[in-house]
């Protein structure tokens, strides 16, 4: 999840908007959780950016791995 904040602004940079953030958690057998956390409805890759790390800033994670959902 630290890194997350890092490929946000990568994708950005390159002009590729973040649609969405699921938040995972896995357990000991290799099951996981998946949590729909943020979801961007726009154009803009800066603003998706923003919408995205403003997400992974809200309370308490319930996982510790970020699926980022990109497009072009």
């Amino acid at each position: 999840m630290r890194a997350a904040p890092a490929v946000l602004n990568e994708l950005a940079g390159a002009g590729r908007v973040v649609l969405g953030l699921d938040i995972r958690d896995y357990d000991d057998d290799g099951t996981f959780l998946e949590v729909a956390w943020s979801v961007y409805d726009g154009a803009d890759p800066f603003e998706a950016r923003d919408a995205a790390l403003g997400a992974l800033a809200r309370e308490e994670l319930p996982g510790d791995w970020a699926l980022i959902t990109w497009r072009s």
